[in-house]
């Protein structure tokens, strides 16, 4: 079947993702080395995908389906991290239940094929992280494409590494981190809060002490978060209003990277949507996935609720989903492990 190219960058969903790899296996994941855009210290390119119908569209947001995301690993508290920034770790198995997350599924086979791709690339000379050898071919493209970095790197985690025996192990319950993303652009009518330090706190460096070169300051982060167990009625339209996540008495309470930890805690539910881009720096080339948008969160601690407004139907299956949804400590994954939060510069 010919590949048609779509130059719309339409939101897809977890369905059309795993059933484009059955179809195409590795290949419907098409790196776009034509989109490359070069930036002082890094560069950025478009990710395509191949759906099971041949159609070619760039992937740009992913909408989780209704099984949501689970968050597998505990956020650390600020002082407690070595950086800002933080990844929310996500299971392809439910600890409790054992059941495979559809949503980390696709995330699987996009890291899986996205790696390969690239190993096959490097491996047969088509990227090149040496500035010197791109060469003019006869089409007016430039081979091998020049990467800054052609070490690959994706949000997959298959292995960690046992403390006591210092060796690498198989996890048998895969991980995907996640960004969380800083807020840089406001609505109208928002009031963006001052970034202050954080009651005189520091980050950690490599020994665990408090770099004082690395003050704790506060940002908000760009995705919203509502409380699916927080709601109520439009007074005029009697639509489900839901209310923002951690800010119960208003702005003293907002979600923040302070607080984050209280709220997004391990075995909450999120349901969302995923943004891709293909982020290449001195270090790595890497797949980043970051959170998007508007979250639908059920807090680990809550049992009862419903959930609504962006999408009645399935965000009230996503709601029964995990209507029972509650804090485990139990997990199928090494020990040394289990609450690892990886940060990352």
């Amino acid at each position: 079947m010919t590949s048609m190219k779509s130059s719309q960058k339409i939101v897809l969903t977890t369905d059309q993702l795993i059933e484009a790899q059955k179809a195409h296996g590795d290949d419907f994941v098409q790196i776009n080395f034509e989109s490359i855009r070069n930036c002082r210290y890094s560069q950025y390119l478009d990710i395509d995908i191949k759906l099971a119908n041949g159609t070619v569209t760039p992937i740009r947001y992913w909408k989780l389906s209704n099984d949501g995301i689970v968050v597998a690993s505990r956020l650390r508290a600020p002082e407690q991290r070595q950086y800002a920034q933080i990844r929310l770790g996500v299971a392809l198995f439910d600890d409790e239940t054992g059941e495979e997350n559809e949503n980390c599924k696709a995330l699987q086979l996009l890291c899986t094929a996205f790696e390969n791709k690239m190993r096959k690339y490097k491996s047969e000379e088509v990227i090149t992280d040496d500035e010197r050898a791109p060469r003019k071919q006869a089409d007016g493209t430039m081979r091998p494409v020049h990467l800054i970095s052609t070490k690959i790197v994706s949000p997959m985690q298959t292995a960690s590494r046992n403390r006591e025996t210092d060796e690498m192990e198989d996890l048998e319950n895969p991980r995907f981190w996640l960004s969380l993303p800083n807020r840089r652009f406001y609505k109208q009518g928002e009031t963006p809060r001052p970034s202050v330090h954080f009651e005189d706190k520091y980050y950690q460096d490599v020994t665990g002490q408090p770099n004082m070169e690395a003050p704790v300051m506060t940002f908000e982060y760009a995705m919203d978060f509502y409380n699916v167990d927080d709601w109520y009625h439009n007074s005029r339209t009697g639509k489900k209003i839901y209310k923002k996540l951690g800010a119960p008495d208003g702005d003293n309470n907002m979600l923040d990277n302070t607080n984050i930890q209280d709220y997004l805690t391990k075995g909450s539910a999120l349901m969302g949507n995923l943004k891709f881009e293909l982020a290449v720096s001195g270090r790595q080339c890497k797949l980043n996935i970051d959170l998007y948008g508007r979250y639908y969160v059920k807090h680990a601690d809550i049992v009862e609720g419903g959930l609504g407004e962006a999408d009645e139907e399935a965000v009230e299956m996503f709601s029964n989903k995990h209507k029972s949804i509650a804090k485990s400590e139990s997990t199928n994954i090494p020990n040394d492990d289990a609450d690892a939060e990886f940060d990352e510069e």
